[in-house]
């Protein structure tokens, strides 16, 4: 019982670790990428995502990689 519990649990993540890769090399090949920019001229952070064909972007106030004082 304990035996066929182990082999279950083994298999059940090499079929986690199989999906993640699955999905991690399909995001490779369709050039799903995502980055991130600070415009001084809008004082703002943007982030930008590419998937597919479609971009999308967006702005939030303020520069979002200065250092913070802790």
């Amino acid at each position: 019982m304990i035996n066929n519990l182990k082999s279950l649990c083994v298999l059940a993540l090499l079929l986690l670790f199989v999906a993640y890769a699955s999905v991690a090399l399909y995001g490779q090949i369709a050039g799903d990428t995502t980055g991130a920019f600070y415009s001084e001229e809008i004082d703002a952070t943007c982030v930008t995502q590419r998937k597919g064909g479609a971009l999308a972007m967006s702005c939030m106030p303020g520069d979002r990689f200065e250092e913070r004082d802790q």
